[in-house]
């Protein structure tokens, strides 16, 4: 059973009546993410590009996957090990997280995945051989074409003293993980 996972290109733009319940059902059920090592591994590590990610995938470029799963009894965003649910690695109150921030290339990736509907499919791999080169131009059908195959969003969890580098495999986790983080902030009462 092949289960392919959707980018913004291809769902609607709308979720249905239930998108809400959808959002905050993915933070209490858990839901695979990768996360950025710890910060002596980042010095060395690769930077993670969506865009050449079959080539280079999160895993060599210093992510792990891990099930992030909010707490509602400790108020705690938990990333847990994947071989080993039990095991929490790391614990974030939800009071600490101040922003999502979103990087320009994730945000791009989405445009482009939303506008491309009357792109062409002509292109094949091997147009991509060198999209590490490629002009990330807008206007370049290459590119806008590479955007439409992108299947990781990476984004970031600033707290009061640390930066968590995330990558979801999907647009729909990420969609969620963006809009529950907004409204959360959207309701914190102001300090």
């Amino acid at each position: 059973f092949f289960f392919k996972q959707k980018t913004a290109y291809e769902m609607q733009r709308g979720l249905v009546g239930s998108e809400m319940c959808i959002r905050d059902r993915f933070l209490l059920e858990g839901v695979h993410i990768y996360k950025r090592y710890g910060a002596e591994n980042t010095l060395k590590s690769k930077i993670f590009d969506p865009l050449v990610a079959q080539k280079s995938p999160p895993e060599t470029c210093g992510f792990g996957k891990r099930l992030v799963i909010y707490n509602p009894k400790t108020n705690k965003l938990e990333f847990r090990l994947l071989n080993k649910l039990n095991v929490v690695e790391h614990m974030f109150s939800l009071s600490d997280i101040k922003k999502v921030v979103v990087p320009n290339e994730t945000k791009q990736i989405v445009k482009m995945q939303k506008s491309n509907s009357g792109l062409s499919e002509t292109f094949g791999d091997s147009s991509f051989m060198k999209i590490d080169k490629l002009d990330r131009n807008t206007d370049n059908e290459a590119y806008r074409y590479q955007c439409k195959l992108v299947r990781f969003y990476p984004f970031s969890l600033l707290t009061k003293d640390k930066r968590i580098e995330l990558i979801s495999e999907t647009y729909t986790v990420f969609k969620c993980i963006i809009s529950a983080f907004n409204q959360m902030f959207e309701n914190q009462p102001l300090l």
